[in-house]
């Protein structure tokens, strides 16, 4: 029983080999690497495939990637020359760093045939919020990201709002308050617990890679638990000068209105007199 199974083995492993040996030897020639620049209008990818002979097709499927996924409308039909080449080209308009990253051309021959090409660039942080706004007591998150090829290296510093005093950040410190993740071109750094004192302030991200550095500056304000109610206790404060004011006002008004014993009483007023020195007259007639 064990002669067929050793024979059969043997025939998998020689049928596998020939399948390999059968595979058609690709030549795939890349334009080089590149490297962005600011002062650069557009940039041009090429991949020339030449064919093994013989090959019948006439027309081969090909398509762009762009660090792993497939660019929207680079997939089309491309025509194999007299002497057996398929080439495809890629322009990058207007190459900024979020351009940048490892491009790869995609023959759908069988296997399909691939070429590689590297383009770098400098980090460029697409992060644009400014600040951030947190009670005392509460988490806060700041987040970078950035465009550009290598990946980065992130670093973190940190400044006080009432001195011009720098420091790196390290994950873990402020007693294990503080904590750092980066991955790729995007770090988080976390604050657990904010205290007013020693958390508030400017922290910055830097992005570092072969071709050069970015920073983004974001401005964390940590407020007192005490902060809302300040706001509360002004307006207690208005209502109670204001009671106050009225308060005197009127204690100050009340006696002017109340009329005085002593002030003597109003003299009449001749044409009163008349008339009773009228009256008398007629009674005595």
């Amino acid at each position: 029983m064990a002669f067929p199974l050793v024979a059969l083995v043997v025939a998998l492993a020689a049928l596998s080999s020939s399948s390999m040996a059968a595979q058609p030897d690709y030549d795939i020639k890349t334009s080089p690497d590149i490297t962005l620049s600011n002062k650069t209008t557009e940039e041009r990818l090429q991949c020339n495939l030449t064919l093994p002979q013989p090959f019948s097709a006439h027309e081969i499927n090909c398509y762009w990637e762009q660090d792993g996924e497939k660019i929207a409308g680079t997939e089309q039909m491309v025509e194999i020359t007299a002497s057996r080449i398929v080439t495809l080209d890629y322009t990058i308009t207007k190459p900024k760093a979020e351009h940048s990253g490892v491009y790869v051309c995609v023959f759908q021959t069988s296997p399909p045939a691939k070429g590689n090409i590297t383009v770098k660039s400098w980090p460029d942080i697409t992060t644009h919020k400014k600040s951030e706004n947190h009670g005392e007591g509460d988490a806060a998150e700041l987040v970078c990201k950035c465009n550009g090829y290598p990946d980065v290296d992130w670093t973190w510093s940190y400044k006080p709002r009432d001195n011009d005093d720098v420091v790196v950040v390290a994950n873990g410190s402020r007693d294990g308050r503080l904590a750092i993740a980066s991955t790729g071109n995007q770090t988080v750094l976390s604050l657990h617990g904010l205290v007013v004192d020693t958390d508030g302030g400017e922290y910055t991200c830097q992005a570092t890679n072969s071709e050069g550095t970015a920073t983004h500056t974001m401005l964390l304000r940590v407020r007192s638990r005490l902060a809302a109610l300040w706001p509360f206790l002004g307006i207690v404060a208005e209502v109670v000068i204001l009671i106050a004011i009225i308060f005197i006002y009127e204690k100050r008004k009340k006696p002017d209105d109340v009329p005085d014993d002593d002030d003597p009483a109003p003299l009449k007023s001749n044409s009163t007199n008349n008339h009773k020195e009228k009256v008398r007259q007629r009674n005595t007639n």
